[in-house]
């Protein structure tokens, strides 16, 4: 019986390099917004990955389809994948699509990962979390007619374009620091 080589020590140093790099890797973006990847992970109801230096986010659209990716470089630069669509598609906190006859309550509608994840985290309240301030809109109208029992709530940035955004969507809205506003 033939005993197993053992693996060159320079092999086995590289092996535990790359190990511990995709296990303990941590995006820059992510860093910066103080956001672990497994904690994104483990709210989020879509794909969420990091592969090489760029950060993936899946858009799904009200029932459940693929839709895209928008991708984070290190440096915060946003992306979607080539035929991603924005209009109308979102990455769900704390709910999925499924939920359609059993959500209640409010369901917030915000632009921007970050945001979302930690409207989600602060609150505990389901959060579709667009591309953009300028798609709230095309997220918040079919959200509203497909689950009728929850009280849509947009969340804007405290800006000229976020509040702009928000009153657009003709739906109640908040901004950080704010109290809530009916348009």
């Amino acid at each position: 019986m033939k005993t197993p080589k053992k693996m060159p020590a320079s092999e086995r140093r590289q092996a535990i390099t790359t190990q511990n790099i995709n296990i303990n890797y941590t995006h820059k973006y992510l860093t910066k917004k103080g956001i672990s990847l497994s904690e994104l992970q483990a709210h989020a109801n879509a794909c969420i990955k990091i592969q090489g230096s760029i950060l993936y986010r899946e858009l799904i659209n009200l029932v459940g389809e693929h839709q895209g990716f928008e991708r984070i470089w290190p440096d915060g630069t946003k992306k979607v994948t080539y035929r991603g669509r924005v209009k109308g598609s979102f990455t769900p906190f704390g709910f999925s699509w499924r939920d359609r006859l059993t959500l209640q309550g409010s369901l917030i509608v915000c632009a921007g990962l970050a945001d979302g994840y930690r409207i989600h985290t602060a609150t505990g309240l389901p959060v579709a979390c667009g591309v953009g301030e300028n798609n709230l809109k095309s997220i918040a109208d079919p959200l509203f007619t497909w689950f009728g029992r929850s009280h849509i709530v947009v969340a804007a940035d405290n800006d000229a374009p976020g509040i702009r955004a928000a009153k657009a969507t003709g739906r109640r809205w908040i901004v950080p620091g704010e109290v809530s506003h009916v348009a």
